[in-house]
């Protein structure tokens, strides 16, 4: 038995379906990343796991425990909302204290103290939210979220008031706060990226149902379809005419670009192209090609180095290896 378990989830808003169908599970210190495009349902489930929310059809269970309908207070969960909702009126300290009203005055001192520590502000315990950056907010807000000792930790676009580069740092530091306690963790976000680097198992939704459920590796290397495909990572859609029947798919990566020698193009699966574009991304280079046909565009992605050999209107020789394919039915 899983420690939670969601069952056939439904929600509805009068006639809008916002849920079908929606079953996943969650093992005991696992961090899960719920990841979707706008308006997918994803903050939706988030608020049926926490309580905010009843679902219309469906069951949730705690070790076995069925939690449906259990207010979000009696859940023991602890949440992290997208504008950190911190009390202005409150320091810090107080801020992380809310929620241990009920514990003994010594045994809530050390708790705050212990969770500043764990976050890297107690030499900032007395300033207000005001007096922090962004960042430290975030962190306030994580602090506030563990104190109680919660079952779960529920955090709902936790990054996305923050900078590119902080956004890193922070996402960095949280996994590694998760794995220290072992807490077991339900993150909602659209950005792949974060989801892939943060989560043991990604949740792909789509109009409110699931798309594919699995390990970053094994959605990357095998989507379950165009949508999935197409939503992590860059991939490019091939339709050359003897595919029938499936649609076929290669990532950047794969995509074997080299002068356009006799003996290179003699390989199966080999067309000549004209460089259209180059694009520099710092660590690689993304290319745009423009096969022989002149309708088929496809992206390549190779190291900086690779690519300096090349240049924009040059001509080349693209192989797209067979086995690195990937196929689904048409949708």
């Amino acid at each position: 038995m899983a420690f939670l378990e969601v069952e056939q989830l439904g929600m509805r808003y009068g006639a809008s379906r916002v849920l079908r169908n929606v079953s996943f599970s969650v093992e005991e210190g696992e961090l899960i990343a719920i990841l979707g495009p706008s308006g997918c349902g994803k903050t939706t489930l988030l608020n049926a796991v926490s309580g905010i929310a009843y679902p219309s059809e469906g069951k949730i269970t705690l070790s076995g425990r069925d939690i449906t309908f259990l207010p979000p207070e009696k859940r023991r969960f602890g949440v992290v909302f997208q504008g950190y909702a911190l009390f202005p009126n409150l320091t810090v300290k107080k801020n992380v204290a809310y929620g241990l009203g009920s514990w003994d005055a010594r045994k809530r001192a050390d708790r705050v103290r212990e969770m500043l520590e764990l976050v890297g502000l107690a030499d900032v315990c007395y300033r207000y939210p005001s007096q922090l950056s962004v960042g430290q907010q975030q962190r306030v807000a994580l602090a506030r979220a563990l104190a109680p000792e919660p079952h779960i930790l529920l955090l709902d676009e936790p990054f996305s008031a923050l900078d590119a580069s902080i956004r890193q740092q922070l996402a960095e530091e949280l996994r590694r706060l998760q794995h220290q306690i072992g807490i077991t963790t339900i993150m909602v976000t659209h950005d792949q990226q974060e989801a892939m680097s943060m989560a043991d198992r990604i949740v792909i939704m789509k109009d409110g149902r699931i798309a594919q459920t699995g390990t970053p590796l094994e959605i990357y290397e095998a989507p379950a379809d165009r949508f999935v495909a197409s939503f992590i990572g860059r991939m490019n859609f091939l339709s050359f005419s003897f595919m029938e029947g499936r649609e076929y798919g290669i990532r950047g990566e794969d995509i074997v670009v080299a002068e356009a020698t006799e003996l290179m193009l003699s390989q199966p699966h080999t067309w000549t192209a004209q460089i259209t574009d180059l694009c520099y991304m710092g660590a690689f280079v993304r290319m745009e090609l423009l096969l022989q046909d002149y309708s088929t565009r496809l992206w390549a992605e190779m190291s900086a180095s690779a690519a300096a050999k090349f240049k924009k209107g040059g001509i080349v020789a693209v192989h797209l290896p067979q086995d690195k394919w990937r196929s689904w039915n048409g949708d």
